[in-house]
């Protein structure tokens, strides 16, 4: 359900054209959005990729494919959610975005360690995790942290799993 202010920023980017203050717009709509109501989430999401590209700015392009990634998941539709956040993760890296890197990485490995594909979705978390304790990111280590604890232990590489 839409509260007042996120049903506000909705019709806000829906109506504010193909200017870079729509893509601002759009982009903090979807990041509302892309939970509480993930189609209208998608939709916001996607015209802000599309005005990032033509803009040219590569960290509203990675953001954009987040918010897109984020809202698939909330709709179950895990396969795009893994495309969309492989996409995201891929322009982190391009243009050194660490913290950006951090949360595509760690959505990416939880999607990876669901799949059954442990070793991939270790790498992401490690490097995640790299990358949260050098740029001082708490907040997201608790989160890589939880997820690595429970994939060691999904494992059964108790030793490991209770570490964290």
């Amino acid at each position: 359900m839409l509260t007042a202010q996120t049903d506000s920023l909705y019709k806000e980017a829906n109506a504010c054209g193909q200017t870079e203050a729509c893509l601002v717009t759009s982009l903090k709509a979807a990041a509302q959005l892309r939970f509480s109501d993930p189609v209208k989430g998608k939709e916001i999401s996607k015209k802000a990729l599309r005005l990032a590209k033509n803009f040219k700015k590569e960290k509203e392009e990675g953001e954009a494919l987040h918010y897109l990634a984020s809202s698939f998941y909330q709709e179950a539709q895990y396969d795009s959610s893994c495309k969309f956040n492989e996409q995201a993760l891929a322009v982190r890296r391009k243009i050194g975005d660490k913290k950006g890197i951090a949360a595509s990485a760690t959505n990416l490995g939880q999607l990876y360690g669901d799949f059954g594909k442990t070793q991939q979705a270790f790498a992401l978390f490690h490097e995640a995790e790299k990358i949260c304790e050098a740029e001082k990111l708490e907040t997201n280590l608790g989160i890589i942290y939880n997820a690595l604890g429970n994939l060691y232990l999904s494992q059964k590489i108790y030793a490991m799993g209770y570490k964290f």
